[in-house]
């Protein structure tokens, strides 16, 4: 309001100097002449009241400067954080742009992995497959050997007892149904004979396919875990050190023995083309486990299968006993801790291997 006052009062004085003017002219010269001194006194009253709030006027413009100063500092520094603000969104897409690379890689090398395992899956039903017609057929001649044995066994049954009946019959008797029961079981002998080659024959033969085909599941395991190391091909024999680092072994089968317990059989090859096999029941597996755990405690060992069962005596359970007895041993292996320990040296048999008596 002052400043309003003041800044009208020059508009005030002309006004009344215009007033003054008029009544000079109207009314006589002695009310003109107050008029005018009324007029001067307030121009010089708004002149005093102007060069006051002159001063107010300029303090006004001091601090509006000052904040023009500091509104341009904050659009400055505004100016700053929208470019920083622009860089980090930058940063921000670029690091989306890459992680969307990265997940298509990992969706490609998904698929490719499942496709390797589809495959693997498949040689393994293959390998499944042939491996039952190959356990079939070996039980197939494991009964032939039975059968030749009992008739071998009845042979010399019959043979006692036709010499007991010579000796009560008398010398002459006797030695006539000792060369009769004697070229008859010579016949029978020589029959079984045959029938024993021919299951070797077939044997040796099944050893060698089982063989192969354990040799083509190895292979295969090892391109998928890379549970063993490449075998040296060296042709001298191994001693020692060269012997422990090359040692694998590989359960390949599983043997019903005429005494109706079951035999596994486990190939040792320790480098240089050098192999052998040996039958371990499953009793020496159990005391391999207990020698490791009383000789290694701060090593952690693999479970054994199920001790026993009802199905004990079952293809598929006495299968299942040889591939997990397998994976076991290969465990035990695949550790070099273990692989120095003498329980399993004795267990597969290395003394001479090794350079000195077991």
């Amino acid at each position: 309001d002052i400043v309003f006052r003041a800044a009208t009062a020059p508009a005030a004085a002309a006004a009344a100097r215009e007033q003054a003017s008029a009544m000079e002219a109207e009314r006589n010269s002695a009310a003109c002449a107050a008029a005018v001194v009324a007029a001067e006194a307030a121009e010089a009253a708004a002149l005093k009241s102007s060069a006051k709030y002159d001063e107010k006027l300029k303090a006004l413009d001091e601090s509006n400067r000052s904040l023009q100063a500091q509104l341009r500092g904050a659009l400055d520094e505004s100016y700053q954080s929208s470019a920083r603000a622009e860089a980090l969104a930058a940063q921000i897409e670029e690091v989306q742009r890459g992680g969307a690379v990265a997940s298509e890689a990992v969706n490609s090398n998904a698929q490719a992995t499942q496709q390797a395992l589809r495959t693997v899956e498949l040689e393994k039903a293959k390998w499944k497959k042939a491996h039952e017609q190959v356990l079939a057929e070996r039980e197939s001649i494991a009964q032939k050997l039975q059968e030749a044995e009992a008739a071998l066994g009845a042979a010399e049954a019959s043979l006692a007892a036709a010499a007991e009946s010579a000796e009560r019959s008398g010398k002459e008797a006797v030695e006539r149904a000792v060369r009769q029961t004697e070229a008859s079981a010579k016949e029978e002998a020589a029959a079984l004979r045959l029938k024993l080659a021919q299951a070797h024959s077939d044997g040796t033969a099944l050893r060698a396919q089982l063989d192969s085909q354990a040799a083509e599941r190895e292979t295969l395991l090892s391109s998928v875990s890379s549970s063993f190391a490449p075998t040296s091909s060296a042709s001298p024999l191994p001693r020692g050190p060269d012997v422990i680092s090359a040692l694998q072994a590989s359960v390949t089968a599983a043997l019903k023995r005429p005494e109706g317990w079951w035999a596994y059989s486990v190939c040792v090859a320790y480098g240089g083309g050098n192999a052998f096999s040996l039958h371990r029941r499953y009793s020496d597996f159990t005391q391999l486990h207990a020698k490791l755990r009383a000789g290694a405690p701060d090593v952690r060992l693999p479970p054994l299968p199920p001790k026993r069962s009802l199905q004990t005596q079952s293809k598929s359970f006495v299968e299942t006993r040889r591939q997990e007895l397998h994976e076991y041993l290969c465990f035990l292996l695949a550790e070099r801790s273990l692989r120095l320990n003498p329980a399993i040296h004795a267990f597969l048999e290395l003394g001479m291997a090794l350079g000195h008596l077991a």
